[in-house]
This record gives C-alpha cells, sequence and structure tokens, in this order.
C-alpha cells in the first residue's frame, strides 16, 4: 500500500463520508442536525441583542473607521445611520433565520447580515476572532438544501446533502484549530533553531501565561500560579498543542467527536482562566458541532476511542500488535 492509498483510507474508510448512506438510512443524525442548525440560529438572535447591547453612537468619530470592503459603504452613509442599519439588519435576518432557517434566502440574508456586523466591529472595536468561525459556518449554512420542510419527498439526495453540509461545518471550525496548532508548532520550531525557549521546554506554558499576562496589562485567576508552578501547567500546554494540531484529524473520526470536542472546550476554559481569553462563541459551535455531533455514536467503548486518537492510536496498535505476536 502505498503512502496516498494509506492516506486515503486513514481519512476517509472510517469517516462519515463513506458512511453518509449509513446515517441516511437512520432518522436520528438528520433530526439531530436540523435542530442544531435551528439552535445556531436562536444563537444568532440571542447574540445579536445581547452580545453589543449598547448603542454608543460615539465610539465611530472617536475611532479610526478601517473601511473594509464589506462596510466601505459607511463612507457615504456615515457611522450613526451605517451602524443602525447593521445592527438591525442582524436583529431582524437572525429573527427570520430563527423562524424559518429551512428557506436559503433566509440564510442568505443571514450570512450578508453578519459580515456586516463582524465587519463593523472588527473596524471599530477589534472584535475577537470568535466571530470569524460563526461567518464560516453561515457561509456554509447557505448550502443546505432548500425548504427542507419538504424534505420526505426527496429524502436520501436532500438528507445526504444536508449531513455532508453539517460535517462540512465541522471541518472548516476543526481546520482551523489545526492551522492554529500548526502555527505554533512551527513557530515552536523556528524558537529551537533561533536557540530561543522552545515551545517543549518545561516552561514554555509558564513563559507564554507571563508573556501574555504583560502585553496587555491585565489579569487573571490561576495566570500568577500557573507562572509560579510551571510543572502543572505544562502537561495542559502539551495536550493543547496536541488537541490544535490534530482537530482537523479528528473530525473524520465520529467517536471522538464528543471527546475533543471536550477537549477544546477545556482549552479554551483554560485560556480564560490563565490569560483571561474568553472565546465563549467558539465553546458555543464546539458544543453545538462536536459534542452533539449527529455522527457520533450514542454509546462508544474508549477501546475505540483510543484506537482512533490520531497518532497515539496509531501507537497502540503497533504496541498491541508486537506483543500480541
Amino acid at each position: 500500500m502505498n503512502l496516498l492509498q494509506y492516506i486515503n483510507k486513514y481519512f476517509y474508510d472510517d469517516s462519515p463520508l463513506a458512511k453518509i448512506e449509513n446515517y441516511v438510512q437512520k432518522d436520528e443524525p438528520f433530526f439531530t442536525a436540523q435542530l442544531l442548525v435551528r439552535v445556531y440560529y436562536f444563537f444568532l438572535l440571542y447574540s445579536s441583542i445581547t452580545f453589543f447591547s449598547s448603542w454608543d453612537f460615539s465610539i465611530g468619530p472617536q475611532t479610526d473607521i478601517s473601511f473594509i470592503l464589506p462596510i466601505s459603504w459607511l463612507k457615504y452613509a456615515g457611522f450613526p445611520l451605517g451602524m443602525i442599519i447593521i445592527r438591525l439588519s442582524f436583529i431582524v435576518t437572525s429573527l427570520l433565520a430563527s423562524i424559518a432557517p429551512q428557506f436559503r434566502l433566509v440564510r442568505i440574508l443571514s450570512f450578508v447580515a453578519l459580515l456586516e456586523f463582524v465587519s463593523l466591529y472588527f473596524s471599530v472595536l477589534q472584535l475577537d476572532v470568535d466571530w470569524y468561525t460563526m461567518l464560516l459556518v453561515s457561509f456554509l449554512l447557505i448550502f443546505l438544501p432548500d425548504k427542507w420542510g419538504k424534505i420526505n419527498l426527496f429524502p436520501v439526495i436532500a438528507r445526504q446533502k444536508f449531513l455532508l453540509v453539517f460535517w462540512g461545518c465541522q471541518a472548516i471550525v476543526a481546520l482551523t484549530y489545526s492551522m492554529a496548532g500548526l502555527g505554533k508548532l512551527v513557530g515552536g520550531v523556528s524558537q529551537l533553531l533561533a536557540g530561543e525557549s522552545f515551545m517543549l521546554e518545561m516552561k514554555a506554558g509558564a513563559l507564554q501565561v507571563a508573556n501574555r499576562l504583560i502585553v496587555t496589562n491585565s489579569t487573571s485567576l490561576l495566570g500568577p500560579w500557573g507562572v509560579d508552578h510551571y510543572i502543572f501547567l505544562w502537561p495542559f500546554f502539551i495536550g493543547t498543542i496536541y488537541l490544535l494540531l490534530f482537530s482537523f484529524v479528528a473530525v473524520f473520526r465520529p467517536n471522538i467527536h464528543r471527546l475533543w470536542g471536550f477537549g477544546l472546550i477545556l482549552f479554551h476554559i483554560g485560556n480564560y482562566l490563565f490569560i483571561n481569553i474568553g472565546f465563549s462563541a467558539h465553546i458555543f459551535l464546539l458544543s453545538l458541532l462536536f459534542l452533539a455531533s449527529p455522527f457520533a455514536p450514542s454509546i462508544v467503548s474508549w477501546r475505540e476511542i483510543l484506537d482512533d486518537l490520531p497518532i497515539l492510536g496509531f501507537a497502540l496498535r503497533l504496541f498491541k500488535n508486537k506483543y500480541a505476536s
């Protein structure tokens, strides 16, 4: 077996892509995915009101706005009017998507309004990168079947497309984590080659926490403790690199969807406790896409989980085969 065949077998054979027909034959995966899409739009509606509740029109004149392409029209409309239009559009389209997400036009309008909203707050308030993944998910949801309320008229094709688009949402979110992990790995290798502190060193996690708190001039609940007790922080730091780096691999393994989602949520909670960065929208998406994954089996044994762990599962299988023979 050559390398390409092995990669195809590793990623495809046990993935939802290869077994999509099995999922389509059951009602639960499709109806779970359908419910989760509705919950996603409920969250957008909630966020449109509460996440940025104030209407502070003085922000625009006090800020040097970067008129990126989606909000370039603000140059002509003016900031107060533009903010009103964008905020109301976000609220109205989120409400429509909460009521009737089965219509593609509604999902397109919701995406456009979200794009305008994120662009505005990125330009004015430096909105957290949390919302970039929400944009990616909203864009992919446009490609769900139109009018899925009538999906029983063509169940196989429509359900298949619905589940594939939902898996695509899982994959795009997981890919952002893997890219972040790869960036950390490349940065760590660069530091090693430059003779600087390396990411695998015992104090690496503590140094990163200390640097972050100093740069942002902030404090956190466990940051100072983590710096003083770096030996306890190091396993969390190494585990984080592993989780991030192999997130995209994990999305091809339904047996570990819930485990991976749980691990990444712990990563974000740890970030909040140690360096005071919350990423609340990411936690919501991970809960929706992975903890409640429609592809994850209802019951999975710890042996199946261990076998599907990236790298570690392969090493464990080699170990078992060696001693079994």
